[in-house]
C-alpha cells in the first residue's frame, strides 16, 4: 500500500512539474525525438513532456487513486471471516523440528491429542493420544507449566519403596 502512495506521488510530481511541452497536442514525443530519430543535429536533448504525457500520466495517477480507494472501502465494509474457535476446543500446543522440512505438531481437539507430521506432502497424522491425564499433562507442560518436582521425587521414592517391598 505505501508503494503505491510513493508512485502516486512521483506520477503527481511528473505531472505537474510544469515542464513545457514542444510538440504536438496528442504526441507522446516531442520534436527533438523526432529530429534524433531522422539523424539531424539536435542540441543536447533533455526530457520534456507534450500534453499527450501528461495527459496519460493523469489518467495512471487518477485510475490508481480510485483503486486504492476502493481498496480501503472494501477492506473496511467486508466481513472477517470466520471467528476463531476456542482454545478448549482446538489449540496447536506446540511444535518439533523432525527431519529436513519436516515439523511434528502436537493438537489439542476436545479431549484428545493428535500428533501431526507437516511436511511438502501435506499433512500426516502420526498417532493420537487420548489417556486424558496424559493430554492433561501435555497441555500444561506445553503451556510453559514446569513439572513439580516434589511430586515427581515423592513418585519415585514411592515405586522404589514398593519395588523393595516386593
Amino acid at each position: 500500500m505505501r508503494h503505491l502512495q510513493i508512485i502516486l506521488l512521483f506520477a503527481l510530481a511528473l505531472l505537474f512539474s510544469g515542464v513545457s511541452p514542444a510538440c504536438a497536442q496528442n504526441s507522446l514525443f516531442t520534436a527533438e525525438d523526432a529530429q534524433a530519430a531522422e539523424g539531424s543535429a539536435a542540441p543536447e536533448s533533455k526530457i520534456t513532456f507534450t500534453t499527450g504525457m501528461k495527459k496519460l500520466v493523469f489518467s495512471v495517477a487518477v485510475v490508481t487513486l480510485l483503486f486504492m480507494v476502493l481498496l480501503l472501502v472494501l477492506k473496511k465494509y467486508t466481513p472477517g471471516g470466520a471467528p476463531q474457535l476456542p482454545k478448549d476446543v482446538f489449540e496447536v500446543l506446540g511444535k518439533a523440528p523432525l527431519a529436513f522440512r519436516q515439523q511434528l505438531y502436537l493438537m489439542r481437539c476436545g479431549k484428545k491429542i493428535f500428533i501431526v507430521s507437516l511436511s511438502q506432502n501435506g499433512l500426516d497424522r502420526v498417532g493420537e493420544i487420548d489417556d486424558p491425564d496424559e493430554v492433561e499433562r501435555l497441555a500444561r507442560r506445553c503451556g510453559g507449566e514446569l513439572p513439580d518436582a516434589g511430586n515427581a521425587f515423592r513418585e519415585w521414592s514411592a515405586k522404589k519403596q514398593e519395588g523393595e517391598k516386593a
